[in-house]
Protein backbone atom coordinates (compact mmCIF):
# COMPACT_ATOMS: atom_id res chain seq x y z
CA UNK A 1 0.00 0.00 0.00
CA UNK A 2 1.28 3.46 -0.86
CA UNK A 3 2.01 5.90 1.94
CA UNK A 4 0.51 9.19 0.71
CA UNK A 5 2.54 11.15 3.26
CA UNK A 6 5.72 10.51 1.26
CA UNK A 7 6.54 11.86 -2.20
CA UNK A 8 7.16 8.29 -3.36
CA UNK A 9 3.77 7.13 -2.10
CA UNK A 10 1.99 9.98 -3.85
CA UNK A 11 3.91 9.24 -7.04
CA UNK A 12 2.85 5.59 -6.83
CA UNK A 13 -0.81 6.58 -6.39
CA UNK A 14 -0.55 8.95 -9.37
CA UNK A 15 0.96 6.11 -11.42
CA UNK A 16 -1.94 3.84 -10.50
CA UNK A 17 -4.41 6.56 -11.53
CA UNK A 18 -2.59 7.03 -14.84
CA UNK A 19 -2.60 3.29 -15.51
CA UNK A 20 -6.35 3.21 -14.95
CA UNK A 21 -6.77 5.85 -17.64
CA UNK A 22 -9.00 8.90 -17.77
CA UNK A 23 -12.22 7.62 -16.29
CA UNK A 24 -14.91 9.06 -14.10
CA UNK A 25 -16.18 6.50 -11.63
CA UNK A 26 -19.87 6.58 -10.80
CA UNK A 27 -22.17 4.72 -8.50
CA UNK A 28 -25.49 3.82 -10.05
CA UNK A 29 -28.45 2.42 -8.18
CA UNK A 30 -31.78 1.30 -9.54
CA UNK A 31 -34.48 2.99 -7.46
CA UNK A 32 -36.85 0.08 -8.05
CA UNK A 33 -34.34 -2.62 -7.11
CA UNK A 34 -31.84 -1.64 -4.37
CA UNK A 35 -29.80 -4.76 -5.10
CA UNK A 36 -29.28 -3.56 -8.67
CA UNK A 37 -26.48 -1.09 -8.04
CA UNK A 38 -22.82 -0.97 -8.83
CA UNK A 39 -19.69 0.97 -9.63
CA UNK A 40 -19.07 1.88 -13.23
CA UNK A 41 -16.26 3.70 -14.98
CA UNK A 42 -17.38 6.18 -17.60
CA UNK A 43 -15.15 7.50 -20.31
CA UNK A 44 -15.67 9.53 -23.47
CA UNK A 45 -18.89 11.18 -22.47
CA UNK A 46 -21.27 8.78 -20.79
CA UNK A 47 -20.14 5.49 -22.32
CA UNK A 48 -19.59 2.86 -19.60
CA UNK A 49 -16.20 1.25 -20.15
CA UNK A 50 -15.98 -1.03 -17.14
CA UNK A 51 -17.92 -2.28 -14.16
CA UNK A 52 -16.77 -3.50 -10.78
CA UNK A 53 -19.28 -6.31 -10.46
CA UNK A 54 -18.09 -7.38 -7.00
CA UNK A 55 -19.47 -4.09 -5.69
CA UNK A 56 -22.99 -4.69 -6.94
CA UNK A 57 -25.48 -4.39 -4.09
CA UNK A 58 -23.03 -2.86 -1.58
CA UNK A 59 -24.22 0.72 -1.76
CA UNK A 60 -22.52 2.43 1.24
CA UNK A 61 -19.03 1.10 0.54
CA UNK A 62 -19.48 1.57 -3.20
CA UNK A 63 -20.42 5.24 -2.84
CA UNK A 64 -17.41 5.81 -0.61
CA UNK A 65 -15.09 4.07 -3.07
CA UNK A 66 -16.40 6.13 -5.99
CA UNK A 67 -16.06 9.38 -4.08
CA UNK A 68 -12.53 8.51 -2.90
CA UNK A 69 -11.25 7.49 -6.34
CA UNK A 70 -12.74 10.56 -8.01
CA UNK A 71 -11.33 12.86 -5.30
CA UNK A 72 -7.88 11.25 -5.24
CA UNK A 73 -6.19 13.51 -7.85
CA UNK A 74 -7.33 16.68 -6.05
CA UNK A 75 -6.37 15.22 -2.67
CA UNK A 76 -2.90 14.30 -3.92
CA UNK A 77 -2.45 17.81 -5.37
CA UNK A 78 -3.58 19.36 -2.09
CA UNK A 79 -1.20 17.14 -0.13
CA UNK A 80 1.71 18.03 -2.44
CA UNK A 81 0.86 21.70 -2.00
CA UNK A 82 0.66 21.34 1.78
CA UNK A 83 4.11 19.71 1.91
CA UNK A 84 5.55 22.42 -0.37
CA UNK A 85 4.07 25.09 1.91
CA UNK A 86 5.45 23.32 4.97
CA UNK A 87 8.91 23.22 3.41
CA UNK A 88 8.66 26.88 2.46
CA UNK A 89 7.66 27.82 6.01
CA UNK A 90 10.60 25.78 7.34
CA UNK A 91 12.97 27.60 4.96
CA UNK A 92 11.57 30.99 5.98
CA UNK A 93 11.78 30.09 9.66
CA UNK A 94 15.41 29.00 9.23
CA UNK A 95 16.23 32.21 7.36
CA UNK A 96 14.49 34.32 10.01
CA UNK A 97 16.31 32.46 12.78
CA UNK A 98 19.68 32.97 11.10
CA UNK A 99 18.91 36.65 10.46
CA UNK A 100 17.84 37.08 14.10
CA UNK A 101 21.03 35.46 15.33
CA UNK A 102 23.06 37.78 13.10
CA UNK A 103 21.11 40.86 14.30
CA UNK A 104 21.60 39.80 17.91
CA UNK A 105 25.34 39.37 17.36
CA UNK A 106 25.55 42.85 15.76
CA UNK A 107 23.52 44.36 18.62
CA UNK A 108 25.79 42.76 21.22
CA UNK A 109 28.88 43.97 19.36
CA UNK A 110 27.43 47.49 19.19
CA UNK A 111 26.62 47.43 22.92
CA UNK A 112 30.15 46.29 23.68
CA UNK A 113 31.57 49.10 21.50
CA UNK A 114 29.38 51.66 23.30
CA UNK A 115 30.57 50.31 26.65
CA UNK A 116 34.19 50.75 25.51
CA UNK A 117 33.50 54.32 24.35
CA UNK A 118 31.75 55.12 27.65
CA UNK A 119 34.72 53.66 29.61
CA UNK A 120 37.12 55.75 27.52
CA UNK A 121 35.05 58.91 28.16
CA UNK A 122 35.00 58.12 31.90
CA UNK A 123 38.78 57.73 31.82
CA UNK A 124 39.22 60.95 29.78
CA UNK A 125 37.57 62.91 32.59
CA UNK A 126 40.65 62.14 34.70
CA UNK A 127 43.20 63.20 32.09
CA UNK A 128 45.30 66.23 32.54
CA UNK A 129 45.11 68.31 29.38
CA UNK A 130 45.67 71.96 28.46
CA UNK A 131 42.63 74.08 29.25
CA UNK A 132 40.66 70.94 30.34
CA UNK A 133 40.06 69.90 26.73
CA UNK A 134 40.00 66.18 27.56
CA UNK A 135 37.31 66.72 30.22
CA UNK A 136 35.29 68.82 27.75
CA UNK A 137 35.58 66.11 25.09
CA UNK A 138 34.62 63.42 27.62
CA UNK A 139 31.52 65.47 28.51
CA UNK A 140 30.61 65.77 24.80
CA UNK A 141 31.04 62.02 24.31
CA UNK A 142 28.74 61.32 27.28
CA UNK A 143 26.17 63.76 25.85
CA UNK A 144 26.37 62.05 22.47
CA UNK A 145 25.86 58.64 24.08
CA UNK A 146 23.17 59.67 26.54
CA UNK A 147 21.58 62.57 24.73
CA UNK A 148 21.84 66.13 25.98
CA UNK A 149 20.33 66.30 29.48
Amino acid sequence: MSDPTTPEGRAELRKLLAQAGPKTWVYLEDADDPDDCGIYAKQEGSRVVSELSEWRGVSDDAELLVAAVNALPALLDALDNAYEQRDLVKDIATWEHNASVARLARARAAEAALDRVRALADDMETWCSPYGVAVDYAKRIHEALDGAQ
